[in-house]
């Protein structure tokens, strides 16, 4: 079977299987889900896959530091508008948890999208990735993602820094 060069606290498989990653000390190690081969390693906090994409994933590098991948090769550094952050979420957008908010930023251009001032221990994502499901201690929230709203704000650049894109 093999054998793992870190002490595991999760294990996950990207979006098709194909692949699965392994986060612990600090550390992540992408293997193949066939062959057990190790794909990409590196030091991160966190680690998320997208939703879509064979190889894009994100990790928390430091708490105020996120980067995204795409095909297993650095694609951007997004700086966190936030002081501190206690963890990552994938699925249709990058979501990175604060100590009392959850901040959305887009796989493609690391535009911030929007905050949401409740602090989730989950996100779920549905299959078509339209809806989203904030698990917090003791209520939850379900909210409609609007991918083209998010699209064409980006295309015109009309992406507020402050506000993310209104309606997203």
């Amino acid at each position: 079977m093999g054998s793992c060069e870190i002490f595991p606290q999760t294990v996950q498989h990207n979006c098709n299987g194909r692949f699965l990653v392994v986060c612990g000390d600090g550390e992540y190690i992408i293997y193949t889900s066939q062959a057990l081969r190790n794909k990409a390693f590196g030091q991160a906090l966190d680690f998320a896959w997208s939703a879509v994409g064979t190889g894009d994933f994100a990790i928390r590098e430091s708490l105020a530091r996120i980067k995204i991948f795409k095909n297993f090769k650095e694609h951007r550094t997004i700086k966190a508008p936030i002081s501190s952050s206690e963890g990552l979420f994938g699925g249709a957008c990058v979501a990175l948890k604060g100590p009392d908010c959850v901040v959305f930023f887009d796989w493609n251009e690391g535009a911030f999208l929007c905050k949401i001032d409740v602090a989730p221990k989950v996100v779920y994502w549905n299959e078509t990735q339209e809806l989203l499901l904030l698990v917090c201690d003791e209520q939850a929230f379900i909210l409609k993602y609007d991918k083209d709203k998010v699209d064409a704000a980006i295309a015109e650049d009309s992406v507020s820094p402050e506000l993310g894109v209104p309606g997203a």
